[in-house]
């Protein structure tokens, strides 16, 4: 198996024994994760369910040695090591998405 999939399925699997440790979703675990680093997710929901999972990741915290395990583990496949060009790349692949969702969706709207 190649060394990225293995990190990813290695953070899978932490994130997966965090949420089951604490009774929630593995979304929730990952929101928390953020909060807890001082960083404010975005999070956009379409639906009911998705809100109330949103909402489930406030009221309790992870412990330090769940933040410790998550970071360690999460370091390994990081896209901050990769090459600079892939990461240009993805940026305007992305880019390129968001602008084609908008002129797509101004349409849409016209009509």
């Amino acid at each position: 198996m190649k060394g990225w999939l293995t990190g990813w399925l290695v953070l899978l699997a932490c994130i997966a024994s965090v949420a089951h440790a604490h009774g929630k979703t593995m979304a929730q675990v990952c929101l928390r994760w953020a909060q807890q680093h001082g960083a404010l997710a975005l999070v956009g929901v379409r639906t009911a369910a998705q809100l109330t999972d949103a909402l489930g990741s406030l009221g309790w915290t992870l412990t330090d040695a769940q933040i410790q395990q998550l970071d360690a583990v999460a370091l390994t496949v990081s896209t901050l090591d990769k090459p600079h060009w892939r990461r240009l790349l993805f940026v305007f692949f992305i880019s390129l998405l968001l602008l084609a969702y908008v002129l797509t969706r101004g349409v849409h709207a016209r009509r």
